[in-house]
């Protein structure tokens, strides 16, 4: 929502063979594919935007952690001045949560 330039933000909860599945589609920024790769590293931030966020650096990695935490998978997928799409995807089957 930082990055939206407060454009709409669209959510999307379903169920898709045996997987809920969240998408989270933004109309902002971007995201240059160079910087995809650190997206989910702790304490990294990025700023493509010219104004000066807030943050630490640590929400996506705290998702990923807690998706991967519950066997799921994230995705990101974005175009430059067009917006940035996150995937979520985890098991309803009662899987084994990884706690290590």
């Amino acid at each position: 929502m930082k990055y939206g330039r407060k454009k709409p933000i669209n959510i999307k909860i379903f169920n898709s063979r045996g997987q809920a599945k969240f998408v989270i589609t933004d109309q902002g920024v971007g995201i240059p594919r160079k910087d995809r790769k650190v997206l989910f590293k702790r304490f990294k931030r990025l700023d493509s935007t010219g104004e000066n966020n807030q943050g630490l650096g640590v929400g996506l990695y705290i998702a990923k952690q807690i998706v991967t935490a519950h066997v799921g998978k994230i995705k990101v997928s974005s175009i430059p001045m067009r917006g940035t799409t996150f995937a979520i995807e985890l098991p309803l089957n009662k899987a084994k949560v990884n706690t290590s």
